[in-house]
């Protein structure tokens, strides 16, 4: 693309690239710091549903002011490209630590639910969902503090226009919710949901429900018990694994209402574990 600046920010190198945008490292020229900067994907440029996720991401996102979040500095566009400004963090993503690592200790794993659902309950707070939890859109900073990245598929509850084709699944297969496979309308415990899946896959190190298509996989979410992680690795605690259970329901009424439930539950069960 050969892009050299773009919103005030001096373009250093290209760090990812994903299904909707491009992220560079970048020099924010007016403050002399690293930042951030995704532009939305050649591939997209004139698509408007995807402008429009685009920047809904970066509106939404903006909301939030967490400490596990990623914080968005600014967003607009140059010359045709649009682009967010957000904040730099070195780490790596939790589905790439857990494949080098493999399955977490059940407390470690805590830990990284607990500050995952502290950053979700401030989406839910602001009548945000997510709607993409997965361990790619979990960044762990190289002083391990947890980051939610990725609002490109949020949605604020409080509007009612939302930005999808009829029939279209939104999500990853391996860990959306029953509800958002099957209808699109979701509220926050579509995310708790999504978490759940996250606390089974870091502690087995894997998906527990494969197939040969996403729709197979998602089939299974909608009808097929999850396995009992402790069938795999007999060692994780059983109050976790209730928790674990509480938090997959297939039925969103029988799930946590709250990342406030969700929380006080983890946070009883690693104060017990000490």
């Amino acid at each position: 693309m050969g892009l050299q600046s773009i919103g005030g920010c001096r373009i250093i190198k290209k760090i990812s690239e994903g299904g909707m945008g491009v992220v560079f490292l970048a020099l924010q020229l007016s403050l002399n710091r690293k930042v951030a900067v995704k532009i939305i994907s050649p591939n997209f440029a004139s698509d408007k549903n995807y402008e429009a996720r685009f920047l809904r991401e970066a509106r939404l996102a903006a909301q939030l002011n967490h400490s596990n979040i990623v914080q968005i500095h600014s967003f607009g566009r140059e010359n045709e490209i649009l682009y967010i400004v957000m904040e730099y963090l070195e780490g790596i993503s939790l589905y790439k630590k857990v494949k080098k690592l493999g399955a977490l200790d059940p407390c470690k794993a805590a830990k990284i639910i607990r500050d995952i659902s502290l950053g979700l309950l401030e989406a839910e707070k602001n009548s945000i969902v997510h709607r993409d939890i997965k361990p790619e859109n979990i960044l762990i900073t190289d002083n391990d503090t947890i980051k939610i990245t990725d609002f490109g598929l949020a949605k604020n509850l409080n509007l009612f226009s939302d930005i999808t084709t009829t029939g279209q699944v939104l999500g990853s297969p391996y860990f959306i919710s029953p509800e958002q496979a099957t209808t699109n309308e979701v509220d926050i415990r579509s995310d708790i949901y999504s978490l759940g899946i996250i606390l089974y896959f870091v502690l087995i190190s894997d998906y527990p429900f494969k197939g040969e298509s996403p729709l197979e996989i998602i089939d299974q979410h909608i009808n097929t018990p999850l396995p009992n992680p402790k069938d795999i690795i007999n060692d994780i605690p059983d109050t976790l694994v209730k928790i674990l259970f509480k938090m997959t329901e297939k039925e969103p009424d029988n799930r946590y209402h709250s990342f406030t439930n969700v929380l006080n539950d983890i946070n009883d069960f690693l104060s017990s574990s000490h």
